[in-house]
């Protein structure tokens, strides 16, 4: 019997259809989460998402409690209450900051409450982050003299065929940060490494909040788009995934039987009431 949800957020509850289900969940999901909430089951967001937007939606879903943000970074409820909060050692902010430039990537430091471009980077693909984050980004003339704490760094490339081959450009710093690719509906054709501070993630964040709850992942259902998303959707006894994730998720979620796998369809036809129908939830 499922208790509790962990679910992603782009790409499963938000999609890419610009004031349908993007920047916030369709009225149909919007209503799917408000009766399983009302029915006891509980539910935690856990996203790559900043703070700052994240608590956006929960509000809008009325979602209490305590939520995943920032790739793990960040864990706190939409009144910004926080948990547990991680920082990446300036050190290594630094020298990300100068070594991820390239004609087809950008990269974007996060704080708590804001999060910064280099003046350079002002096109398109940051253009629809802002609109994603319902929030200005600020914009500055060095990523390296950025002062304020950053919990995420994400670098984005474009027309990716191959995502081992980038993530490994993230291997020599294997022993000093986490990083973990992953998907955004709006950029189908971009990836985004999300990078933390070494031992924090999605998973390690998960793990945190059945703790602080006395939660059973055995009595959880696990949800993501991405294959980043694995790290915490293996914990869980029960997992769902959704048509447009990406191949090698789909594959994990089918790949054992005895633990309750299922696809949905895809984020823009709802396929999250999919997975919630499947497991009964609704």
């Amino acid at each position: 019997m499922i208790k509790h949800i962990f679910s992603d957020i782009d790409g499963v509850i938000t999609g890419g259809i610009l004031n349908e289900n993007f920047p916030f969940p369709s009225s149909e999901v919007a209503l799917a989460i408000k009766k399983i909430k009302e029915s006891g089951v509980g539910i935690t967001l856990c996203t790559a998402k900043p703070l700052f937007s994240t608590k956006k939606i929960l509000s809008s879903l009325d979602l209490p409690g305590m939520h995943i943000a920032d790739g793990g970074a960040v864990i706190s409820d939409y009144n910004g209450n926080i948990l547990d909060i991680q920082n990446i050692n300036p050190s290594i902010v630094k020298e990300l900051s100068k070594k991820c430039f390239g004609k087809k990537k950008y990269i974007c430091l996060y704080s708590k409450d804001n999060y910064f471009f280099d003046k350079k980077q002002k096109f398109e693909i940051t253009k629809k982050a802002q609109y994603d984050h319902q929030q200005e980004a600020v914009f500055v003339d060095d990523l390296a003299l950025v002062s304020e704490d950053i919990v995420k760094i994400i670098v984005a490339f474009e027309k990716v065929d191959d995502t081992g081959e980038i993530l490994d450009h993230f291997k020599p710093m294997v022993n000093e940060i986490n990083y973990e690719a992953s998907t955004h509906p709006i950029l189908p054709s971009t990836l985004f490494v999300i990078i933390t501070k070494k031992g924090v993630s999605k998973r390690s964040a998960s793990e945190k909040v059945a703790n602080h709850y006395n939660l059973s992942f055995e009595e959880s259902l696990g949800i993501g788009d991405s294959l980043g998303d694995w790290s915490f959707m293996e914990l869980c006894k029960y997992r769902g995934t959704l048509q447009n994730a990406q191949k090698e998720l789909k594959d994990l979620v089918l790949s054992d039987k005895n633990r309750y796998g299922f696809i949905g369809g895809d984020v823009n036809q709802d396929g999250i009431i999919d997975i919630f129908n499947n497991f009964k939830l609704i």
